[in-house]
Formats: C-alpha cells, sequence, structure tokens
C-alpha cells in the first residue's frame, strides 16, 4: 500500500496542488498530464522485503496492541480495515495471505 500511496502523493503534490483549476475537465487534463509524463519513465517495482520479515514485524505490533484490543472497541474496526487491506496488500502469495488474515481476525 505504500507505494501506492506514494503515488497518489506525488500526482497531488506535482499535479493538482500547485494549479488552480475553473473546471473539472481542466483537473482532469492536468493529471492526465501528469500521467502521461510519468510513464514515459516507467520504474518496475522490486519487492524486497522476505515473507518472514513482514510476519515478524506483523506479531511484533500484535504483541504491542493486544492491551489496547481488549480495552478500546474503536481499535477494533480499526483493525478490520487494516485485516482488508492486508488482504489486498498479500493477494499475490495466498499462504502469507492466510497466516496474515488468520493472525488479524483472530485477536479480534
Amino acid at each position: 500500500m505504500n507505494l501506492v500511496e506514494r503515488f497518489f502523493q506525488d500526482l497531488s503534490q506535482q499535479a493538482i496542488l500547485p494549479g488552480s483549476f475553473g473546471s473539472v475537465r481542466q483537473l482532469v487534463d492536468a493529471i492526465m498530464q501528469y500521467l502521461a509524463q510519468h510513464n514515459l519513465n516507467p520504474k518496475r517495482y522490486v519487492w524486497r522485503a522476505k515473507g518472514e520479515e513482514i510476519l515478524a514485524k506483523i506479531q511484533r505490533a500484535w504483541k504491542a496492541a493486544e492491551d489496547i484490543l481488549v480495552q478500546d472497541p474503536k481499535f477494533k474496526v480499526y483493525i478490520r480495515e487494516m485485516a482488508h487491506k492486508l488482504e489486498l496488500m498479500t493477494r499475490c502469495n495466498p499462504a502469507l495471505r492466510r497466516h496474515v488474515i488468520t493472525r488479524v481476525l483472530g485477536a479480534i
């Protein structure tokens, strides 16, 4: 998700925030121009994190959050939303997805 968030941050800062648009059409044109320029020099994303490192980080986060889960029902809603995001992020690796979602939903 971080890569997607970064893309939209760059789009916002480089194409949308600097301008003033008199119509939706002008805004769409600015976005399309940014995309065309961005696509002239595409950069392939190479996944560098290892599954074991990701799982270890998730386990550390769960240990730190266990007390909050027991005390704050609003946090449970947040965790359900994060579980959905994690499911989307791990869609390409079914084994990792099963482990992460089981761990997340099992703590709720």
